[in-house]
């Protein structure tokens, strides 16, 4: 079994930034509301960066109750937090820094130059060690992910063995074309949370679109967000997945077959 994604198609970037920022505030109020906290986990890459700008900005900053926000990454790489190359870095210079979050509220990981195995199960346990375990499911209010030209999400790389993971949460991901590890959430834990946020912009990107929402005979790892059969065994709803485009990223899409 499968959610159906929704489709948000914009005109341009700059309006898909503009409404997803709107959504993500009025998101964090009504989880602020209902359970007293906000909890999401961040993308890297270049496609979320103008989305955490804009969040370090007004009018919306000051619409967020920092203080109940609590953040956390879907991914990153084995490097110093203080590289360039680093999900961590590029996230706190954007928006991390600039908003008032407060520093006990920002969880990244540790560990992840000199040993990439310990790094996911220390991160793991941090994330199980937030939420408790009462009932043994950590639920995200949101997961922001991006997608590669290849279908990858987070650090789920098609033909890696995280992609295989039904058990751990949280993996050292080793991916052979970079020759490195990637830290990375798994499918089972992306599939608890509440909503899954996919943004994609650029015509570059518009083949692989239209394959992972119109092509059901491919297995990119973007497909596999929201499929029963990588859920963990969990069997709470699977997660809410709306997808956020740009005109140029859907331009092949076939949207009288696609919800929105």
């Amino acid at each position: 079994m499968t959610n159906q994604p929704i489709v948000n198609v914009f005109e341009d970037e700059e309006h898909m930034i503009g409404a997803l920022a709107e959504r993500i505030v009025d998101m964090a109020a009504a989880c602020q509301k209902r359970t007293g906290r906000f909890v999401a986990a961040l993308s890297g890459g270049n496609t979320p960066r103008p989305l955490y700008e804009k969040l370090a900005t007004e009018p919306f900053v000051s619409r967020m109750d920092w203080e109940s926000c609590y953040f956390f990454l879907s991914d990153e790489r084995c490097v110093d937090h203080a590289s360039s190359e680093s999900n961590y870095n590029m996230i706190r210079q954007c928006l991390l820094q600039k908003a008032p979050v407060p520093e006990e509220n920002i969880f990244a990981t540790r560990y992840q130059e000199e040993d990439p195995a310990k790094s996911a199960a220390d991160y793991q346990s941090t994330i199980e060690n937030f939420f408790g375990d009462s009932d043994g499911v950590p639920v995200f209010d949101l997961i922001l992910l991006g997608m590669g030209p290849d279908g990858h999400t987070a650090s789920l790389f098609p033909g890696t063995t995280a992609l295989d993971e039904k058990d751990k949460l949280v993996v050292a991901n080793f991916v052979e074309k970079f020759d490195a590890y990637r830290i990375t959430f798994t499918l089972p834990l992306i599939n608890r949370a509440e909503h899954v946020f996919f943004m994609v912009t650029g015509h570059a990107k518009s083949e692989i679109v239209a394959s992972v929402l119109s092509d059901e005979s491919t297995d990119y790892p973007a497909q596999l967000v929201g499929q029963s059969d990588y859920s963990g065994g969990e069997t709470r709803d699977l997660c809410t997945i709306t997808w956020y485009l740009d005109k140029g990223a859907s331009s092949l899409l076939d949207l009288a077959a696609t919800p929105t």
